[in-house]
């Protein structure tokens, strides 16, 4: 399913997920082992996480068959879209591994940018702050995303932090031997161009959210981007992130998230729990991203 950020696009976008039907909080098992708790209280561990060995091959299996994995890996990114397979494990040989875990740095804003980095596993969250330490999450980049380097040289600087949210590994390039990838071969020049302007599109559709949309909508739109982005795309699959990380996303505070995510929840719209929100109506919570209330609110 093509993802689209755009204003316009969200009734129609989600509308299509197979379990876009209204449901209540009773319809569903409570799962073994998981607590429900007030939306405010399911704030991320601060856990420190010893740092591991990085290996060249970790997660693509032994030396002798790495490269292979790699290799169509890199032909399943868009990025890499059209090439021909011998072009793609040309790319593959270029490429180096490195593991992450969680919490860890993997640039960091106002870094010089070395390389081109992709997600080949597990999931990113691209920030920035402001002088004060403000955090505002730009974007959630999984499997297969780009996170930075494209169409950028060496003495450029990184715009923004690129943190990983759990285990992750990340293929990376180094950005003069991508150029010359970029040169050799044309698709992949075109196939960066509609990358960058895709991100672009991206940026300005969040900035008129921001601009132009009260909180609450802003807020459901997160909830429904973090579905669509899920591979099962279903509405009860877990949002597995803090209210603090929405707050950053939706461009609002900890304690407004809190305050609309229990309301919803008594609404039967969501339901939070230890670590996780599970969205229980998702109609209903497109209904609040397009008019910014409960459907109740505007017929009581």
């Amino acid at each position: 399913m093509a993802i689209s950020n755009s204003l316009g696009s969200v009734p129609a976008e989600f509308s299509t997920i197979p379990n876009a039907v209204a449901t209540t909080p009773s319809s569903r098992q409570q799962q073994p082992g998981r607590r429900n708790l007030l939306p405010g209280t399911a704030k991320r561990l601060n856990t420190r996480w010893r740092r591991r060995p990085r290996t060249a091959t970790a997660g693509f299996g032994s030396p002798q068959t790495a490269l292979e994995n790699v290799t169509l890996f890199v032909k399943r990114l868009e990025l890499f879209k059209c090439l021909s397979l011998s072009e793609c494990r040309e790319i593959a040989m270029g490429a180096q591994e490195r593991l992450f875990l969680r919490g860890e740095t993997i640039f960091r804003d106002d870094d010089p940018v070395g390389f081109v980095y992709a997600v080949a596993s597990g999931r990113v969250k691209t920030i920035r702050s402001n002088r004060v330490g403000k955090l505002v999450i730009l974007h959630l980049a999984d499997p297969g995303e780009v996170l930075d380097g494209l169409g950028l040289s060496m003495g450029s600087n990184h715009l923004f932090t690129a943190q990983a949210l759990g285990q992750c590994r990340v293929l990376t390039w180094d950005v003069g031997v991508f150029e010359g990838f970029v040169r050799r071969f044309s698709k992949l020049q075109g196939n960066v161009t509609r990358s960058l302007v895709r991100r672009l599109r991206m940026t300005e559709c969040r900035l008129h959210e921001l601009a132009t949309e009260r909180v609450p909508q802003r807020l459901a739109r997160v909830l429904l981007r973090l579905i669509v982005q899920s591979e099962s795309c279903e509405s009860r699959q877990p949002i597995d992130l803090s209210c603090e990380e929405l707050a950053q996303m939706a461009g609002t505070t900890l304690y407004t998230v809190s305050r609309l995510l229990c309301s919803w929840a008594a609404e039967g719209i969501i339901q939070p729990e230890r670590s996780a929100i599970l969205v229980e109506n998702l109609p209903g919570l497109i209904h609040i991203s397009t008019q910014g209330t409960p459907f109740h609110e505007q017929i009581g």
